[in-house]
């Protein structure tokens, strides 16, 4: 008894055969070679077109959406204020990190806003 192995990406595949099938062990290996070659076609077509499909339908929270003339004076408005705010804490600040950290929360606080106003 003689063994033909297959080795894939998957892991290996043996045909056993005597001496008298030796044709129709070459002939399974061929078929189980193109099998396997046509199973990973399959497998890159179906991640080609799922990746291409997801390229042309963006999720909606990751769509650029066009703001209208009343958002951008709402942002505009917005940015004014708070700028106000960021030169006040910068005339009283003595760089400490409260006064730092205070800084950093305005600062997403600037960006939530903001980014509240767009998705109207």
């Amino acid at each position: 008894m003689r063994r033909l192995t297959f080795r894939g990406d998957n892991g290996e595949a043996y045909i056993d055969f005597d001496k008298t099938d030796m044709r129709y062990a070459i002939q399974r290996f061929a078929e189980l070679e193109d099998a396997v070659e046509a199973a990973e076609q399959i497998q890159e077509s179906i991640v080609q077109n799922e990746t291409e499909k997801n390229m042309l339908e963006l999720h909606p929270r990751a769509k650029f959406e066009e703001i209208g003339d009343y958002q951008k004076e709402a942002i505009q408005f917005v940015r004014i204020k708070f700028s106000e705010l960021y030169y006040l804490i910068d005339s009283i600040t003595d760089g400490n990190p409260e006064f730092s950290e205070a800084m950093n929360r305005l600062e997403e606080a600037q960006f939530w806003v903001i980014k509240g106003i767009s998705r109207k």
